[in-house]
């Protein structure tokens, strides 16, 4: 296991390309499927804690953690707290948002979320790192 990466960006929309590219140099190595499922998973994520929680606020920030383990990489996010804990919602056929974390769980072997204090880290594993 190589040591972890974190990054603190500011919550605002543009963190979201940056946590993407933070994530791809991190995992620049390794194949590049895998790296575009956890690009997909780091936009989800910081996306939602921009949209979502306190974070998106003004002067709200926000922080990514990359680790790369033998046969997986995790990626976490950890935002400023909100009324609401991430859950995945049935989006209607009509609806414009809500589809994200249902799809982010399509591409991980697992993902959850855990509180310290009032921050809430949501964090996704992907698998298939093949060092081979």
């Amino acid at each position: 296991m190589r040591p972890p990466w974190t990054r603190c960006l500011p919550g605002l929309p543009a963190s979201v390309t940056e946590a993407r590219r933070f994530v791809t140099a991190y995992l620049r190595d390794l194949q590049p499927e895998l790296v575009m499922r956890a690009e997909l998973v780091v936009s989800e994520l910081a996306t939602n804690a921009i949209k979502h929680t306190h974070s998106g606020l003004p002067g709200g920030m926000l922080w990514v953690t990359v680790t790369v383990f033998d046969t997986a990489v995790r990626i976490s996010v950890t935002d400023q707290g909100s009324v609401t804990a991430p859950t995945a919602v049935v989006a209607g056929d009509c609806s414009e948002g809500g589809r994200g974390l249902a799809l982010m769980g399509m591409v991980v072997k697992d993902w959850g979320h855990h509180y310290q204090g009032s921050h809430c880290t949501v964090w996704a594993v992907v698998d298939g790192v093949d060092r081979a």
